[in-house]
């Protein structure tokens, strides 16, 4: 059951709404495979690191973070921080991404996973990633991608913007971090994305893209995103729904 604080928190109905389509969502799933095959082409097997998911929502990357080592989970929504503990996140705090509670210079890998959308101040947000890395530390970051495209499901999501390539590059930098890998991601279903927003942006409230999609229309778009993330370990991809960035801290 929610409690009284849960729905009073601006972010509870996205992060249940997660939490109870990740095992059927064809995006969840399919975002968490992308991430596992960067992460697999930029972050060589060693000995265990100390990892950071911020802005970790309902902790559907916990399965994916977790195989470089022990995972600390950081959210502002409360909802978020409890469904963090009980999925088993090594540490759990509650917490803005524009001022992490985290000692800096302690973490070997930070994911701030379709996180920086949502802050007004992202390159304050960068600059805490940084921070908290040590030397040597990556960092992975996924946004919206297409200024241009910003739209309804942005509006229902509470996004600031989305960002393009060159933009990401610049926050990144900014902060000190040196680039290592920036392609887009869901190219397959960039146009019918496209198209749905177009078809919807009229409409009297303002409602986020399904995560689940009829019939047999969902297993189609996670087998595509399963192919994206194949081809993601040897190119990167120039147009999609969404961006990827792995930079380190020099």
């Amino acid at each position: 059951m929610l409690t009284a604080c849960d729905l009073q928190d601006k972010n509870t109905e996205e992060v249940k709404r997660l939490y109870e389509q990740e095992t059927l969502s064809w995006w969840i799933r399919g975002r968490r495979e992308i991430i596992r095959q960067v992460l697999r082409g930029s972050l060589p097997p060693a000995q265990p690191i100390r990892v950071a998911d911020i802005g970790c929502g309902a902790g559907t990357m916990l399965s994916v973070l977790q195989a470089y080592g022990p995972v600390t989970a950081v959210d502002v929504s409360p909802l978020a921080v409890r469904l963090a503990s009980l999925r088993g996140y090594a540490h759990v705090v509650f917490g803005s991404v524009t001022s992490l509670p985290l000692a800096s210079r302690s973490y070997g890998l930070v994911a701030v996973l379709d996180v920086l959308e949502h802050v007004d101040d992202d390159a304050c947000a960068v600059r805490e990633c940084a921070r908290v890395l040590v030397r040597g530390g990556m960092l992975v970051v996924t946004v919206p991608a297409g200024p241009g495209r910003f739209g309804v499901h942005d509006v229902a999501l509470g996004h600031r913007r989305r960002h393009d390539g060159q933009g990401l590059r610049r926050l990144v930098e900014g902060a000190g971090l040196s680039v290592e890998r920036m392609s887009h991601f869901n190219l397959m279903l960039l146009f019918p994305a496209v198209l749905y927003r177009m078809l919807h942006r009229t409409g009297k409230h303002a409602s986020a893209d399904p995560l689940v999609l009829p019939g047999p229309l969902n297993a189609v778009a996670y087998s595509l995103l399963l192919g994206e993330a194949a081809l993601l370990r040897r190119m990167c991809l120039p147009a999609g729904v969404s961006l990827v960035c792995v930079a380190r801290k020099m």
